[in-house]
């Protein structure tokens, strides 16, 4: 905790850019994810952003924070994982894509 860096990291609040955001933005969360908690992560993006248009926000269900298939969600799996990035997480992405790349 010494590092300005990580001090930085820890007490960062993203909650006033978030509310001046205003592109289109997709924000997609694993369920098992341990390294974001659900109310820091998909919990406060849905809120502060899934009302504005071209916004969508998603937890996935099974995937870590890689967005990978996970029995725990510890980052230890991350290596033994063969799926770099679950098929779901990319159907969410290209979809998301395409209907932002329309507007």
């Amino acid at each position: 905790m010494q590092s300005p860096y990580l001090r930085d990291f820890v007490t960062y609040d993203p909650r006033p850019a978030l509310r001046r955001n205003q592109v289109p933005t997709l924000a997609l969360f694993g369920e098992r994810d341990l390294q974001v908690p659900r109310a820091a992560g998909y919990l406060l993006m849905q809120k502060l952003l899934e009302t504005q248009p071209g916004n969508l926000i998603r937890e996935l269900p099974g995937l870590n924070h890689l967005l990978q298939p996970a029995r725990s969600g510890l980052p230890s799996e991350y290596a033994q994982q063969s799926v770099t990035l679950d098929p779901a997480a990319l159907h969410q992405i290209s979809g998301w894509l395409n209907t932002a790349l329309k507007r």
